[in-house]
């Protein structure tokens, strides 16, 4: 009985331990524990979210500066090319300038020659009672010089109607049609010199039949009242053709023969340009 009293004494003076209190997770946080956990190697794993690449070799020396050389050359073609354009630019605006430079020329000369009094020439108003009387007969040589020169002029005086009207194609074909059915009519000389201008201003210009045709005029008629203007014509073809050399002796010759003829005033101004 005693022993027993001492036993339950001692179990009496015994400090109580609390057992701890478990609680349960949640099913987040027990999803997570194991990737808390301190495993070999997990000290070096990426965070996560972040994507896993290989190492990129880096970009050789030889193939940069190969790669620079190119866009090196590239640019350099790029800054050619806006130079040719800016080039090809001015000559096209000069190209103009001298086209509607013509084209006030050829005004100019237009109505100087509406001014002018044509030369008469003897034309018979009715047809000769010799014609009427024998219509088989051949007629004279005067006669059929006479009418030559009645067809020749109605067709001079329709080109430059159609001058007037810029209708320049239809020009040249009808003084053209002159030169090849009359190379002796008194009209040829003024014809060469019209044709000269006409295909000066032509779109495009042809500047080598041009030339033909003021040269023929310089060469045949010499002592013809447009062989000044013919000569300054030439020698502005010449400048427009880039050969300043042929411009500057044709200007010249202009001034010395011709100094008081309003083509010696323009070839001055020209050759200030040369």
């Amino acid at each position: 009985m005693k022993r027993f009293l001492v036993s339950v004494l001692m179990a009496a003076a015994t400090p109580v331990v609390a057992a701890p209190e478990y609680r349960t997770l949640p099913v987040e946080q027990r999803e997570a524990a194991p990737a808390a956990l301190d495993l070999p190697g997990a000290a070096h794993q990426a965070p996560a979210g972040a994507s896993i690449q290989p190492d990129q070799p880096a970009v050789p020396a030889n193939v940069q500066w190969q790669l620079y050389n190119q866009l090196q050359q590239v640019q350099q073609e790029l800054s050619e090319l806006r130079g040719m354009l800016e080039q090809q630019t001015h000559q096209i605006s000069q190209l103009k300038q001298q086209q509607r430079q013509r084209y006030l020329d050829l005004d100019h000369r237009i109505n100087q020659l509406k001014k002018a009094n044509p030369a008469a020439i003897a034309v018979p108003s009715v047809v000769p009672e010799a014609d009427i009387q024998n219509p088989s007969q051949k007629p004279s040589p005067d006669t059929a010089d006479t009418h030559n020169d009645f067809s020749d002029r109605k067709t001079y005086d329709q080109a430059i109607v159609l001058m007037r009207e810029r209708k320049f194609e239809s020009a040249i074909a009808l003084l053209e049609k002159l030169l090849a059915a009359s190379p002796n009519s008194s009209l040829v000389p003024n014809s060469e010199y019209w044709l000269g201008e006409l295909y000066m201003v032509l779109t495009p210009p042809n500047y080598d039949v041009a030339k033909k045709h003021f040269v023929t005029l310089l060469r045949d008629h010499k002592n013809h009242q447009k062989i000044p203007d013919a000569l300054y014509k030439l020698g502005k073809l010449y400048y427009s053709q880039g050969e300043k050399a042929k411009a500057r002796v044709t200007l010249e010759k202009v001034i010395s023969d011709y100094p008081t003829r309003q083509a010696a005033s323009h070839a001055k101004k020209l050759l200030a340009k040369l």
